[in-house]
């Protein structure tokens, strides 16, 4: 069943009022829409294709510096030298450069270079010629982490600014949460988020790579104590149970702490109406090249819904009276356009034609499609894992193209 545009906005303005998540998916000829609607949804394991692994190559805690000097490498057996993890080489490296270099890490592509050449010269040679040591290798290649460490993602940095990170009572956990992860960035962390914990596979011994591995987790431990610190202190701060976060909650959250997003979402009133409506947004939109297609299909499938009510009926649903429905519903999207103030743009006639011939009809090719997207985003929205769709998709079927806009 089709639902028009003023049923639609109250379904939202009613959803929101009662924090219930709102996901509308349209099938319309060959046309589909799909657009969620709250006020705001915390995502914790956001899963990016391209994870980040932060080991402090550059700047190790006492811990991991104590282990990476207790292996000289002079005089170390052929067995233990190509054993040795990166981890280690790279730290030394590092060091070793620094102290050259008045603290500073390798800027330069000559710089880099050189910082490269120094690890190679630790490589046993057998008359002038390096041996293969897989761990010097993968130093090598993984170099770029210490001249180029992970930095606070701009989603993270945004969320520790954003003005909910000022928590009260009302507060969500996450925000609370966030506000304990500022704490710990300017205090305990020196500027740095909280460390992961895991290690990737390197090559080296069963005891070195274990020994390494039980660092680099007990460090992780101890940011995870001193959040938790902060944690509660928030809490009794703003008169809430010290308790009211679980340990497995806070474990959680610093765990993904480069995953963190927050995504906001604009009312569907907001978006229908001119005054408060991105009309340059719509304006670019309608005249791409690549978006002009199904911005006008996204301002067809509104004027179909005015056109609604105003009449009662969608357009082209009798045959006979498609050829006055067609100059009908151009003269109402094009009104819909300029409301918006987006200035003077052209709704092709064929797009029109089109919509009037569709009749409201719902094909079960285009409604699968769209099915198939809808079932995404609401297990998105429901384990809050991934980063679900902030805006408007519209799905061609007519040319196999799907667009996101934001208006």
């Amino acid at each position: 069943m089709q639902l028009d545009e003023s049923i639609s906005i109250k379904l939202d303005a009613v959803c929101r009022q009662y924090g219930v998540k709102l996901l509308m998916a349209r099938s319309y000829g060959l046309v589909g829409y799909l657009r969620a609607s709250l006020k705001e949804h915390r995502v914790i394991e956001s899963k990016p294709d391209n994870s980040v692994e932060d080991l402090r190559f550059h700047q190790p805690w006492p811990e991991l510096q104590r282990f990476a000097d207790a292996i000289d490498l002079a005089s170390a057996d052929d067995i233990t030298h190509k054993h040795v993890p990166y981890a280690v080489l790279l730290i030394k490296a590092a060091q070793a450069w620094q102290k050259q270099h008045g603290s500073k890490l390798p800027s330069s592509s000559s710089q880099r270079t050189e910082f490269k050449y120094l690890i190679k010269s630790w490589q046993r040679q057998i008359d002038g010629i390096p041996l293969e040591e897989d761990n010097f290798s993968e130093a090598l290649s993984n170099a770029s982490k210490v001249w180029a460490p992970p930095r606070m993602p701009s989603e993270v940095r945004a969320i520790l600014e954003d003005k909910a990170a000022r928590v009260n009572k009302e507060s969500d956990n996450y925000w609370v949460l966030a506000a304990a992860l500022k704490r710990f960035i300017d205090n305990e962390g020196q500027g740095q988020l909280p460390i992961e914990g895991s290690l990737p596979d390197m090559t080296a011994t069963t005891a070195l790579y274990l020994d390494l591995q039980r660092i680099y987790r007990e460090q992780a431990e101890r940011d995870v104590a001193a959040v938790t610190k902060h944690v509660q202190d928030i809490l009794a701060s703003i008169s809430r149970d010290s308790g009211a976060i679980s340990g497995t909650e806070i474990r959680m959250f610093c765990k993904h702490v480069r995953c963190l997003r927050v995504v906001r979402y604009r009312s569907l009133e907001e978006e229908f109406t001119g005054s408060s409506c991105r009309s340059d947004s719509l304006r670019q939109a309608l005249t791409a090249e690549d978006s002009a297609a199904n911005a006008s299909l996204y301002i067809l499938l509104r004027a179909v819904d005015q056109f609604f009510s105003k009449h009662r009926r969608w357009p082209g649903l009798y045959e006979q009276e498609i050829d006055g429905d067609v100059p009908a519903l151009k003269h109402i999207a094009t009104s819909i356009v300029q409301d918006c103030s987006s200035g003077p743009a052209s709704i092709p006639d064929d797009l029109v034609g089109e919509i009037c011939r569709f009749g409201a009809g719902e094909l079960h090719c285009v409604a699968a499609v769209m099915g198939g997207m809808a079932s995404q985003e609401a297990i998105k929205l429901i384990t809050n894992q991934f980063v679900p769709i902030n805006g408007t998709i519209i799905y061609n079927a007519m040319n196999s193209t799907m667009t996101v806009f934001r208006f």
